[in-house]
């Protein structure tokens, strides 16, 4: 059986969706330093529960106004007299300017940092948005050992949890950061890395 056949063996058909975190055989995906013949077998990203914090971030500053607002017509302060009406209107266009800056950069964030395992190799893509973009990747032939690990009550409860690559080359690690169902991630990498160090 060629060895193309084995690893698609081990890895489910097209299987779940950008937003949960974890696709298998993912279409339409490309990277920049995607060789030729290359297929893309496991796409990761964060679980979607770590985007609560920026999401309640952002809902408490798009209402900050709104409260802010009720307080003064409480007390009975008008403030278009007070400031005028072309202040008021410049400062909410720049904090809900900031505000839609902030979720944007925030989803992209999440969205762009993506784990991929391929037929070849294992690749972690750090995207900063307007800042930096890095690559760490190693061959999945090289990988000796996968661990998972998920600690806390929400972790184990929401299914979602950190998986570590080790290589044999100065014990470097890639890891794959709060990623849904660690578990079967481990075991399909390791089971792709098996297949790969057979061949060898």
């Amino acid at each position: 059986m060629k060895l193309l056949e084995r690893m698609h063996e081990v890895i489910p058909k097209k299987e779940g969706s950008d937003f949960r975190g974890l696709v298998f055989n993912p279409r339409g995906i490309k990277f920049a330093t995607q060789n030729k013949n290359e297929e893309i077998f496991i796409l990761l990203r964060r679980h979607w529960f770590t985007n609560l914090s920026w999401v309640f971030n952002v809902a408490i500053f798009f209402t900050m106004p709104i409260i802010v607002i009720t307080v003064v017509l409480i007390f009975g302060i008008d403030l278009r007299q007070l400031l005028g009406f072309k202040i008021l209107t410049l400062l909410g266009l720049i904090w809900y300017s900031a505000g839609i800056t902030y979720a944007l950069r925030s989803f992209m964030e999440w969205y762009y940092n993506v784990f991929i395992v391929t037929d070849e190799r294992v690749l972690d893509l750090t995207f900063v948005p307007l800042q930096s973009r890095d690559v760490a990747e190693t061959n999945l032939a090289s990988i000796e050992n996968v661990q998972e690990k998920s600690i806390g009550f929400l972790p184990n409860l929401l299914g979602y949890g950190d998986v570590n690559v080790f290589t044999a080359a100065d014990n470097n690690i890639i890891t794959f950061d709060s990623v849904p169902d660690p578990t079967l991630v481990r075991d399909r990498v390791a089971d792709l890395a098996k297949i790969l160090r057979e061949k060898l």
